[in-house]
């Protein structure tokens, strides 16, 4: 079991991390009720659980709990939920409590408790109750979660039983719109209940610092509508760690085009091991009962690939490097309990490298570099929608993005050649409209399973055109690429074993968006799948997540690829291909909530 956060409840504000109430809650409930400090829960629910499991651990050979024929259906759930077996009860005539007539045909020496509830304004006779249940050794807790603040025979109802509960959900008598009180006048079972409640509550918002990498990351950067699920103020800060590694292998021809002769070569070359390092943060707050604000920092795309200098194809590529950086603010808002809506906008910066190291004869034998940095503003969309406690879905839309480069072309050796002389350059790199659903099912407290779909408009990215403003300069105005539109399909799933451990497997497939007919070395990619494991340790208002995931990339094709020309005439050409393709990717994550 955990505590749940009061998602609907009242706004909270940053004061409240820093001052008390003056008299707590729980002191006014115990002067004005005559009991014990109370124990305080999500609801009147995680009270009767916390009873059930007090007294099941207590009685270990009693599994029976009688509850009334009519009742509230979180009632025998809540029974069921803590292991023992519910028994109904016939009800007095016209009435809502149990029948103590009855009630015997139900007890035997394995009845662990009797549940009568005082419910639609009656209140039930306990003492008749209270004496068959105790003839056969059951406990009695009085469910009076409808009933705080009625009285029956002068006395408030909730404190004839051996264990009372109260619910102070929206429509109870008194409501602070979510939460539960629990109590026994017994001081040692007082103590026991107390005991349960550490344990399997845990205060101090541990279910949302659980749910911040899942709920807040996840939320902020693919569907903030989901951020109006996420109570107070939170902060995560984390980074990914991502190695990748492929090798390149095939025949290299060169041609003599004044001779009409050529000559061929076989290489197999591996693309130098560099680590990248991913930074993200991601923060949310909830400004009222129906608005949340939320930014995130992260990249939202990037591209980091090299090979040793030497290599046959420095021609066309020694490395390149492409790094960007969103800031993406949103606001959320409660359209109904429902269904959340968001808004928000990206603004994207992006610097860009790439090197080159043409290499044809000894007058041609050049390094070149070329720099640009570039930014781009866009936009997004998130629906969320609650179907039940188990099922939920939601819908992101991410807008085009055209960054927007200018930078220089740098040769180490001035050439009076074309194309090798300095000038400046301008091009556009396009980054795809993006479409996700996701559907999300909760079957009780241990597992979490989601899945998947997202679409990729990359059919927009026809040609990347690096436009080179010297007279001569038109080395890489020739960028054709043809991408096509690719699915991403996910599913995953959690397991938690424990209160502060949860456990998580995953896996992605994502078809191929590459025209192998236009392929180059700049983004050697394909089809990829994923697969990924993490675990999350959580403790106070604090959560450590840990995740690994393998990426396999599928093979990328080069049919008569032209690496080098001049003047219009091809000079160096490739069949091969790109193998043995994969990642290693890893990620930390730690979350606050206040």
């Amino acid at each position: 079991m955990r505590e749940l956060p009061p998602t609907a409840g009242l706004p909270r504000h940053m004061g409240d991390c820093f001052r008390a109430p003056e008299k707590p809650f729980t002191a006014g409930l115990r002067d004005w009720l005559g009991i014990p400090e109370p124990i305080m829960a999500c609801s009147g629910t995680a009270a009767f659980v916390v009873a059930l499991r007090t007294l099941a651990r207590r009685n270990p050979g009693r599994s029976r709990v009688v509850v009334p024929a009519y009742t509230c259906p979180l009632v025998p759930l809540a029974v069921r939920l803590a292991g023992l077996r519910a028994v109904a009860c016939d009800t007095l005539p016209g009435g809502f409590g149990i029948d103590p007539g009855a009630l015997g045909r139900c007890c035997d020496e394995t009845a662990l408790a009797v549940v009568p509830a005082h419910l639609g304004g009656r209140a039930s006779d306990i003492s008749a109750v209270s004496a068959v249940a105790h003839a056969y050794g059951a406990v009695v807790i009085e469910d009076a979660a409808q009933a705080l603040g009625a009285s029956f025979g002068g006395r408030s109802v909730g404190l004839s039983g051996d264990i009372g509960f109260f619910s102070l959900a929206v429509g109870k008598g008194l409501t602070t719109y979510e939460g539960g009180v629990l109590f026994s006048r017994d001081p040692d079972l007082h103590a026991e209940l107390q005991g349960t409640a550490s344990r399997v509550l845990r205060p101090g918002l541990l279910w949302n610092a659980r749910r911040v990498l899942e709920l807040l990351g996840y939320a902020v950067a693919y569907n903030p509508a989901g951020i109006t699920q996420l109570p107070g103020t939170r902060l995560m800060l984390g980074t990914v760690i991502e190695r990748p590694s492929s090798r390149i292998s095939g025949e290299w021809t060169t041609l003599y085009p004044f001779t009409g002769g050529s000559s061929s070569a076989y290489s197999s070359t591996s693309i130098e091991q560099k680590t990248w390092v991913i930074p993200h943060f991601y923060m949310t707050h909830q400004m009222n009962d129906r608005a949340w604000l939320g930014v995130g920092v992260f990249s939202r795309s990037g591209l980091g690939n090299g090979y040793p200098d030497s290599w046959p194809g420095s021609s066309a590529l020694v490395n390149v490097r492409l790094q960007t950086l969103t800031i993406n603010p949103n606001i959320a808002f409660k359209v109904t309990d429902r269904l959340s809506l968001a808004i928000g906008a990206e603004v994207t910066g992006a610097d860009m490298e790439l090197n080159l190291h043409p290499r044809f004869n000894s007058l041609v034998d050049n390094h070149g570099t070329l720099k640009g940095r570039g930014d781009a503003l866009s936009g997004n969309l998130a629906l969320h929608y609650l179907i039940n406690e188990q099922w939920r879905v939601g819908f992101t839309y991410r807008s085009r993005m055209d960054l927007k480069v200018t930078g220089t072309n740098r040769w180490d050796k001035q050439m009076g050649m074309n194309p090798m002389q300095n000038s400046s350059l301008h091009g556009t790199i396009h980054l795809p409209d993006q479409f996700a659903l996701g559907v999300n099912y909760q079957p009780n407290e241990k597992w979490n399973f989601e899945a998947g779909v997202t679409y990729f408009v990359w059919s927009a990215y026809k040609r990347l055109d690096i436009h080179l403003e010297g007279p001569n300069n038109d080395l890489l105005t020739d960028g054709a690429k043809q991408w096509h539109d690719y699915w991403g399909f996910n599913v995953s799933a959690e397991y938690r074993p424990l209160d502060w451990l949860a456990l998580r497997l995953g896996y992605i497939y994502e078809t191929s968006p590459l025209n192998e007919g236009h392929a180059d070395f700049i983004a050697p990619t394909n089809g990829r799948q994923y697969f990924t494991g993490g675990v999350g340790f959580m403790w106070d208002k604090w959560a450590l997540d840990l995740g690994y995931a393998y990426i396999k990339v599928r093979d990328v094709t080069y049919r008569d690829m032209g690496v080098l020309s001049s003047g219009g005439m091809e000079l160096v050409r490739f069949n091969g291909r790109s193998h043995r393709s994969h990642a290693h990717s890893m990620g930390a994550s730690l979350s606050y909530t206040f």
